[in-house]
């Protein structure tokens, strides 16, 4: 977290929930701490399930989905389609050949954040959208 600068103040609020829909317990708790140095992060709910059906039902009150690609298959990449006309979604992925990078591409949605995350690039692709 070198190249992070800590600004000593008030940090914005997000006015809003940011959903991370992740599987690795550590991922989620970098996450939530990377953001946590740029934002008051008061709403930010972490699951390892991917419930569509819960999603759109709570979507008034979500701002910013970040999501593992692993969890959007078949089955419900048409739910997220319909989740993402109204929240915008970023897609966390560890493989970044140019095959897996091309379907993320084409599936539309609004950013990649690869791992290895790192602060910079995290805040910087959140900060887009909030």
């Amino acid at each position: 977290m070198k190249n992070v600068k800590i600004i000593n103040e008030k940090k914005p609020e997000i006015k809003g929930n940011i959903l991370i829909i992740e599987d690795n317990d550590n991922c989620c708790l970098l996450i939530k701490e990377y953001l946590d140095l740029i934002f008051d992060l008061n709403h930010v709910n972490t699951t390892c399930d991917f419930v569509p059906r819960k999603i759109i039902k709570e979507s008034s009150n979500i701002k910013l989905i970040l999501i593992n690609f692993k969890f959007i298959k078949s089955h419900n990449y048409k739910q997220l389609k319909d989740i993402h006309q109204n929240i915008p979604i970023i897609i966390i992925n560890s493989d970044n050949s140019p095959k897996v990078l091309d379907k993320i591409s084409n599936c539309g949605f609004d950013d990649v954040l690869l791992k290895p995350i790192l602060a910079t690039e995290l805040i910087s692709k959140v900060s887009k959208f909030i």
